[in-house]
């Protein structure tokens, strides 16, 4: 068995420490997972913030899953991550603390889906067989 710890800390924000937490560790076990190993039997991954703090302490059961692990953690910290990803992990950490991060500003949600309506509309009509 490997164990592996890392850390890092936000600048007195335990808000984006905690969506880091979040962004980092899917990011991990999704590429464990992509790779073929297995959560729990090949690895077991616990992630927690504590203040501004992040840790994530890893254990591996094989020389070959600690070599993906590593792969990435380096390439996480290349990785430029989508907006709505962000959203995403703020809104998962906005559940576990019991309130709203992220707000929705109504007026565009809104435009948005009456945009995506019509859209829609527009290609059902194209699709209708011609007389």
């Amino acid at each position: 068995m490997i164990i592996s710890s890392i850390y890092k800390t936000a600048d007195n924000d335990g808000l984006i420490a905690h969506i880091y937490e979040h962004l980092l560790a899917q990011y991990v076990l999704k590429r464990i997972q992509d790779n073929k190993f297995f959560i729990l039997s090949d690895i077991i991954l616990s992630a927690k913030t504590y203040g501004d703090t992040c840790f994530m302490d890893a254990e591996l059961y094989s020389p070959e899953a600690k070599n993906t692990y590593d792969e990435a953690l380096r390439e996480f910290d290349k990785l430029v991550i989508p907006e709505d990803d962000i959203l995403r992990a703020a809104g998962e950490c906005g559940i576990e603390m019991n309130r709203n991060i992220v707000e929705v500003d109504r007026s565009e949600l809104s435009k948005k889906r009456s945009a995506q309506r019509n859209i829609r509309a527009l290609f059902c009509i194209l699709e209708l067989p011609l007389l």
